[in-house]
């Protein structure tokens, strides 16, 4: 599998390559690929791929960073954008949990540290704050015993008796930061809603379609 099905590029086809506008650009290893996504239908997403040309025939040239960006299809002044880089240091994001992320949602990563080793945290943006670079700060909250999804969702629908194979894949999908449509019984029968990992508040939060 290559970098570009590894992040989750659903179709080359709209892969559009940035032209180098000076001298030094021409010159650079570098170059840029422009992608466009929807993946609902309100808003927009928007990813620049960050190449290096690779010196080694054998070797594929390397993708170092993204810059993505989710605009709202009514409202062009409604825009949130972060970079994402790849490399050893920071965790491993798909263009679909980037979205998500920029969607303020949580996304499931193994966080490398420092001192060796890593740690299992849900990333959150707080758009609230910033960095001196402009980019939006993040906020880990730790998984495994302190939130597990899995066990969130059974508690969520402790009436409803959950499918084994249908609640893990309901699982996995939640720790990629991904919204998902699912029925529950309500007072006034079935009822479809969307559901969402919520580690912060250590629930599940259940969202109506309308939201």
């Amino acid at each position: 599998m290559g970098i570009l099905e590894e992040i989750g590029v659903l179709d080359r086809s709209r892969l559009i390559r940035i032209k180098p506008i000076g001298r030094a650009e021409l010159a650079s290893r570098e170059y840029r690929l422009l992608y466009n996504e929807m993946f609902d239908s309100k808003s927009v997403f928007t990813a620049t791929l960050y190449f290096l040309k690779s010196q080694d025939r054998d070797r594929p040239d390397a993708l170092w960073k993204i810059d993505a960006a989710v605009r709202r299809i009514d409202d062009d002044s409604c825009e949130r954008s972060q970079p994402f880089y790849i490399n050893k240091n920071a965790p491993f994001y798909t263009l679909r949990e980037a979205y998500n992320l920029l969607q303020g949602r949580y996304v499931l990563k193994d966080h490398p540290l420092k001192a060796g080793g890593v740690l299992r945290a849900w990333a959150h943006l707080d758009f609230e704050h910033t960095y001196f670079s402009g980019n939006y700060a993040t906020n880990l909250y730790r998984g495994g015993r302190n939130y597990d999804v899995r066990t969130a969702l059974q508690n969520e629908f402790s009436d409803k008796k959950l499918d084994p194979v249908a609640l893990i894949t309901l699982a996995n999908s939640l720790e990629q930061g991904n919204r998902e449509r699912t029925t529950i019984r309500g007072e006034n029968g079935s009822e479809w809603v969307y559901v969402q990992a919520n580690p912060k508040d250590r629930k599940i939060d259940i969202l109506q379609p309308s939201e």
